[in-house]
């Protein structure tokens, strides 16, 4: 893994989520790119004397950026874990998308939610709509989200996902920086339903050198079922992975988001 990017609106969420891609980036070698994204009428008052002066507010904005990196390099356990920074002009969901394809971000790493304070707004918000806009493997770290060194890690799997070698990678490397083991969780949803030893065999080889084993849960309410198995395990991270974002838009449709 080369390049972490980590949107930020300064928020308590945010910051939260800068840490734990400091932690990420610390075991991997990783390069934290930060971006934060001003909105194109932010700071003007429709007025062209105000407009004026844009870029003495993108001077404003770079320094609270360096700001916030200022406490990270301060921290002695981050002192050597690369950052670079950078403010943008655009609407934050698509610009993160673009700068991620400009940088080849390996991972998106961002909180939940942000500074409007809104609670349990997933999909809608910026972190849904990135998630639905980019290809790259998304990490995102709720309000009190935090990074241990030794994790339970989940993987929410209908058996039918593609995982390119690329997002295998991060993964695995997630997994090792978290010195976890993945646990594979497959919902048998219709009665009488039998496990698949074939699928298993197929998911294992995609997963490769990852360490992973398989739970299976007899359960016709999947988020339900997934939540109550995240609970039991103690589970520190959920994976799931979009084949073509039809997992995604399958697995969290606003209902199972919800639950989640």
């Amino acid at each position: 893994m080369k390049n972490i990017l980590v949107p930020t609106d300064f928020s308590k969420c945010a910051n939260n989520a800068l840490t734990y891609a400091f932690e990420i980036a610390r075991h991997t070698g990783a390069t934290v790119h930060l971006l934060h994204v001003v909105y194109p009428t932010e700071g003007v008052d429709n007025n062209i004397y105000n407009s004026l002066w844009i870029d003495s507010y993108l001077e404003t904005r770079r320094r609270e950026v360096d700001k916030v990196l200022a406490r990270y390099r301060k921290n002695v356990v981050f002192k050597d874990v690369p950052v670079e920074s950078v403010v943008e002009i655009g609407f934050p969901a698509t610009t993160t998308d673009e700068y991620a394809d400009q940088i080849k971000a390996d991972l998106i790493v961002m909180g939940t939610t942000g500074a409007t304070g809104l609670r349990g707004v997933f999909l809608g918000s910026t972190a849904g709509a990135v998630i639905s806009k980019t290809k790259r493997p998304a990490w995102i770290v709720p309000p009190k989200g935090a990074y241990r060194t030794t994790a339970t890690i989940a993987m929410a799997s209908d058996f039918k996902m593609s995982l390119g070698e690329a997002s295998r990678a991060v993964l695995a490397e997630i997994v090792r920086a978290h010195h976890a083991k993945l646990k594979v969780v497959h919902i048998l949803s219709q009665p009488g339903e039998k496990v698949d030893k074939g699928q298993e065999a197929a998911v294992s080889k995609r997963l490769g050198d990852i360490p992973h084993d398989f739970h299976y849960i007899h359960d016709s309410d999947v988020p339900q079922a997934i939540n109550d198995y995240l609970e039991a395990v103690e589970a520190d991270g959920l994976v799931t992975i979009a084949h073509e974002h039809g997992l995604w838009h399958r697995l969290f449709s606003e209902s199972v988001s919800k639950a989640l």
